[in-house]
């Protein structure tokens, strides 16, 4: 739900900046490239502790880490989670 209300004030944010006539390509484009990068590695983190044989409430920590904590959390779980 919160997610929801941020993608909402997101997509508020854009409309009124495209009427007013804003150009937001250069940093709409590289906010969607640092975006898709770290979807990418949000659904590879999640892949990987889902898969890992971790206990199930590790499994959950790291999970809510990434989750609430996105770029400190993947930072974390890339440096500190994987199971060599």
């Amino acid at each position: 739900m919160c997610r929801a209300s941020f993608v909402g004030a997101a997509i508020v944010f854009l409309a009124r900046s495209m009427r007013e006539g804003r150009d937001l390509m250069i940093g709409g484009t590289l906010g969607g490239i640092l975006g898709l990068i770290h979807l990418v590695l949000f659904v590879i983190a999640a892949i990987e502790i889902l898969g890992s044989n971790k206990s199930l409430g590790n499994k959950l920590l790291w999970l809510l880490l990434i989750l609430f904590l996105p770029l400190i959390g993947l930072i974390i779980y890339f440096l500190m989670g994987r199971g060599k």
